[in-house]
């Protein structure tokens, strides 16, 4: 979830790059264990797959996942337990948007 959290504030690499910081600017470090780096794989593959209401980012659009998951190798016994796996993800960085619109207000 840790890395879930940096990404949605703001902590992920190209968005900083895009904003003029270096290589040497970037020292980021989040600790994945290995048996989760496939879930993160996905969450960032689905970054600009996040459905949009109101009040803002509400979740992420969950159709993209068959085609992601095909073209990603993953296969069928694995995909329940990563799909919860990226709602936890999901969850925490909805969290984070949500602490920063009260935090704005």
């Amino acid at each position: 979830m840790e890395v879930a959290e940096t990404w949605a504030d703001g902590g992920g690499v190209e968005s900083l790059k895009a904003l003029g910081f270096g290589d040497d600017d970037l020292d980021i470090e989040l600790d994945v264990l290995t048996e989760n780096l496939q879930i993160v794989e996905v969450f960032f593959a689905l970054s600009t797959q996040w459905r949009v209401g109101m009040g803002g980012l509400t979740g992420l659009d969950y159709n993209a996942l068959p085609a992601l998951f095909s073209l990603l190798g993953i296969k069928k016994k694995s995909r329940r337990e990563l799909f919860f796996g990226l709602r936890e993800m999901e969850r925490a960085a909805l969290n984070v948007w949500a602490d920063q619109r009260e935090n704005a207000e």
